[in-house]
């Protein structure tokens, strides 16, 4: 499937409207719906900045649908268990990446203050 056939099944299954992504991310709502229609790509950052404002669930689903994968949403393990079946290095490297992202929102957060 391709990533914007995928962007958009994921938005719907969701509930997630273009405007709250556009929102969330600073990215335009026009920039947002040509890549949802198929009009235009996504830049890789701009589709990685995307993917970090889903719900965990909404990014599997999304690599799920590109993959091939046909995982209904409600099928999907919850992310403990998920978590649980990955190696040490890779439990360290997911720890690693939240810290990495709080502290990314939180220095974000007081440039707004």
């Amino acid at each position: 499937m391709n990533w914007n056939k995928a962007f958009d099944i994921v938005l719907k299954e969701f509930e997630i409207t273009g405007k709250s992504i556009s929102e969330l991310t600073g990215i335009s709502r026009q920039t947002i719906s040509r890549f949802r229609n198929g009009h235009s790509p996504m830049t890789t950052d701009n589709l990685d900045t995307i993917l970090k404002v889903l719900p965990i669930e909404g990014q599997q689903r999304f690599f799920a649908l590109i993959l091939g994968d046909v995982i209904p949403t409600n099928q999907i393990p919850p992310i403990e268990e998920q978590i649980s079946k990955l190696s040490k290095d890779s439990r360290k490297k997911l720890v690693l990446t939240i810290i990495d992202s709080l502290m990314e929102e939180s220095a974000q957060l007081s440039q707004t203050a």
